[in-house]
């Protein structure tokens, strides 16, 4: 009771000189709280995949008993078994993806890897053989790689493979944000490609990425995996309605 005690005297001391705050609201966050997030504010992330959502492309499914949306019903030889979001890209999550892709907050990279976790143990536990990320674009000026930084925590975290080196962008291109659909799919024709084919075979992979929009960047991805490998699935920290 006592080391109880004096663990969370140090931990509110620790708080007081480094200033241990909720990445939402910036409130001191408690001994009892998590250490990303208040309580408060993770109420405020909407979840998504344990909705009625579809099973292709991870779109909500407002009526109806169907498991898959209209739009996927009507595409043929889609590369994708099965993609879900954690959440809408809204609000705050929107925010927080925001600050970890662009203003360097490494710290948000556990609780998202949770995210990621979250939708693996309920859709594809004991399905996947290698974690992959969305590749870098290595000629826009990041100091880090945040989709690989978040599959290697969440890799670890499930106990799976996880590579960097199968998929990659060859060339670069100008970001999506704000682009038609039609602009994004010429936009990314031909940016991607495979190597280190061996490791692919009979393999199921998982891709990981942090936005879903009109799903043109995991299409191209498994429009060049999908010859080498056995299927491939997606998880995304975030989908925005359309």
């Amino acid at each position: 009771m006592i080391n109880s005690s004096f663990k969370i005297l140090v931990r509110c001391f620790k708080q007081s000189i480094f200033e241990e705050k909720c990445l939402g609201c910036r409130d001191l966050l408690l001994p009892s709280s998590p250490r990303t997030l208040c309580r408060e504010c993770e109420c405020l992330i909407s979840q998504i995949y344990q909705e009625l959502i579809c099973k292709k492309c991870g779109a909500l499914i407002k009526d109806g008993d169907s498991n898959i949306c209209g739009n996927c019903t009507l595409t043929k030889n889609q590369k994708i078994k099965t993609h879900v979001s954690y959440g809408l890209y809204e609000g705050l999550l929107r925010e927080l993806i925001l600050k970890y892709k662009y203003k360097d907050r490494h710290s948000l990279v556990n609780y998202f890897a949770k995210m990621i976790f979250d939708v693996y143990k309920t859709f594809f536990d004991n399905k996947i053989d290698i974690v992959i990320p969305v590749p870098f674009d290595r000629k826009r000026p990041r100091t880090y790689e945040p989709t690989f930084l978040l599959v290697k925590k969440f890799g670890k975290m499930a106990g799976l493979s996880y590579k960097r080196n199968i998929l990659y962008k060859k060339k670069s291109t100008p970001t999506q944000a704000g682009l038609s659909y039609k602009k994004r799919c010429s936009n990314l024709k031909g940016a991607f490609a495979v190597k280190n084919i061996k490791l692919l075979k009979g393999k199921r992979l998982l891709i990981i990425d942090d936005v879903y929009t009109t799903g043109t960047t995991l299409k191209e991805c498994a429009d060049v995996l999908s010859p080498f490998c056995l299927s491939i699935s997606a998880i995304t920290l975030a989908k925005v309605e359309i």
